[in-house]
């Protein structure tokens, strides 16, 4: 579990810097909560003894196979994955934040 929780916690540091940089830079931000994202994805995959390499996108597919429920969050996932600038910077952070609610209850289970 202490690597669940380190990874865990990376993710929230990240998160908590693309929020701070999101009048900055959306394309930064959206690296940051991309990472971020990628780090609570890993630690699903993780606790289901699952290979935790890959991109975002390859580590989402990976746990859509464990959890068909993720379908949910799909098009928040493409919206993370879209170019930055095409995006409004709220729709940003509300769609980083609704993937961080879904993956961590997911975890808490």
């Amino acid at each position: 579990m202490e690597y669940v929780e380190a990874l865990v916690n990376r993710g929230d540091e990240l998160f908590e810097a693309a929020e701070a940089a999101i009048e900055h830079s959306r394309d930064e931000s959206a690296v940051k909560f991309r990472e971020g994202v990628a780090q609570l994805l890993k630690a699903f995959l993780y606790l289901h003894d699952q290979e935790v390499d890959g991109s975002m996108e390859q580590l989402f597919a990976s746990c859509k196979q464990l959890e068909p429920s993720l379908e949910a969050i799909e098009e928040e996932v493409e919206l993370l994955l879209d170019d930055p600038e095409s995006v409004d910077a709220e729709d940003l952070i509300d769609a980083a934040n609704e993937i961080w609610d879904y993956v961590i209850d997911l975890i808490s289970e």
